[in-house]
């Protein structure tokens, strides 16, 4: 006796041209056992029940994706057919997958600017893996990924990656130019047109060291409170 949800095993039978030796010929091919369970969608505040087929190999898991389906559809919870809950189960033992649309991920997002931070949300689709040391674009600026918030810590170390659903905070260093708080940089600079000028020690601007000169010590002053005034004389 099957169980219930159970499919026969199924024989496709038929005449078609051999990839191999290219003839055309009658074939039998055995395909794989399936198992119907029951399938509630959510997308929204709507719902959808439909009884769907899948084979009795594969083992569903919460978290993942829903098979052989067009749009992707997440699976929240598995209820078994002795009645428990499960977080992964083979088919043959699933009476019904909740699931839900899977619209992408949003993930939080610290753009680190200088010394300015800001808050940003990045889409992305739900199979994206996201990996600290690698480069991502958020609201049209490059970033650096610099560490990931995820399973209860802050990941530095390069390489490290999760899941996009698993990441609850990014952190993105700008590596374009000019950085945040700055004026543009300049991309031509000035170069001296000879080793004299390089070497000048002549004056400069108020931004730069400048020439160091001997300082000379104050003149004498006279009671008055004036400076002393020295004359030469004739020997």
């Amino acid at each position: 006796m099957r169980s219930p949800g159970a499919a026969a095993a199924r024989t496709a039978r038929g005449i078609a041209r051999c990839r191999v030796c290219r003839w055309t010929h009658p074939f039998v091919s055995e395909l794989g056992r399936t198992h119907e369970v029951m399938v509630v969608r959510s997308d929204g505040p709507t719902s959808e029940r439909e009884r769907i087929a899948l084979t009795s190999d594969r083992t569903l898991q919460v978290g993942q994706n829903l098979p052989g389906t067009g749009s992707p559809w997440r699976v929240l919870k598995i209820d078994r057919r002795d009645g428990r809950s499960s977080s992964s189960a083979p088919v043959p033992e699933i009476a019904t997958v909740w699931t839900v649309r899977d619209r992408g991920t949003v993930v939080k997002v610290s753009v680190v600017e200088g010394r300015r931070t800001h808050a940003a949300r990045l889409r992305v689709p739900p199979s994206t893996e996201l990996r600290v040391g690698e480069r991502v674009r958020v609201d049209g600026v490059s970033l650096e990924i610099a560490a990931l918030r995820a399973r209860g810590r802050t990941w530095h170390h390069p390489g490290a990656a999760f899941a996009a659903r698993e990441v609850e905070r990014l952190y993105g260093r700008r590596i374009v130019r000019p950085p945040a708080g700055r004026m543009d940089w300049r991309n031509d600079r000035e170069s001296p047109s000879s080793f004299d000028s390089s070497t000048s020690r002549a004056a400069r601007s108020r931004s730069s060291p400048g020439v160091r000169r001997t300082r000379t010590s104050p003149r004498a002053r006279t009671d008055s409170g004036g400076a002393a005034v020295h004359r030469s004389t004739p020997s």
